[in-house]
């Protein structure tokens, strides 16, 4: 069923897409119709295409993964360990990030200087695997004890969604591997499909039997 802004002002519902709307209505000036448009579009990538598709790509790693999967079914209390090591492992985004243009001199920890002005493209991926933060980075470890992982961004830039997003991953895979035991992949590994145009790293499609 389609949603749109006209069916939300016919019908609020209790949600917070109804609210955007509302103030829309109450008040024009806070809030264009291309800023309602804009902010709701955003709010569904955000909300949900990120975590679907991080919680597929989970999936889909730990069933071509299956002594790492026979761990969690034996002992479910390490999920929560689980979702934070893949959120490491498995980048959200297709690519780098968005360029940065730097305001003044910056001193790179390897003694290079980048001058005012220069454009700048950080990889989450790279910084996840950096040998100095984590040991063995490229290795699937559940039992690190500490994951300063870049998955939800930093600082400023970090998700204001994560806690959310670490409850919905947390509880959907619990759910999954507890209430479908044989689950696994309905074709071969590489032919299942991925998106080939999105923001949003994922698969088109998680073929499975159970």
């Amino acid at each position: 069923m389609k949603v749109s802004a006209h069916a939300r002002r016919d019908d609020p519902t209790p949600d917070l897409l109804s609210a955007l709307v509302a103030v829309r209505a109450d008040d024009g000036d806070a809030l264009s119709e291309d800023e309602l448009v804009s902010l709701a579009v955003a709010i569904l990538v955000a909300g949900y295409e990120t975590t679907a598709s991080q919680l597929s790509k989970f999936v889909y790693w730990l069933l071509i993964h299956p002594a790492e999967l026979a761990t969690l079914r034996e002992r479910p209390e390490l999920v929560p360990k689980a979702i934070e090591e893949l959120m490491r492992l498995i980048g959200l985004s297709s690519g780098a990030s968005m360029p940065y243009i730097t305001t003044g001199a910056v001193e790179l920890s390897g003694g290079e200087t980048l001058a005012a002005g220069e454009t700048v493209m950080a990889s989450t991926a790279a910084a996840n695997r950096d040998p100095a933060a984590f040991p063995d980075p490229r290795r699937y470890d559940i039992e690190r004890d500490a994951l300063p992982h870049l998955g939800f961004g930093h600082g400023t830039h970090f998700c204001l969604g994560a806690h959310l997003a670490r409850m919905e991953m947390q509880v959907g895979l619990e759910r999954l591997i507890r209430r479908f035991p044989d689950l696994a992949l309905a074709v071969p590994a590489g032919e299942v499909p991925w998106k080939s145009v999105s923001a949003v790293w994922g698969l088109e499609a998680l073929p499975v039997t159970f």
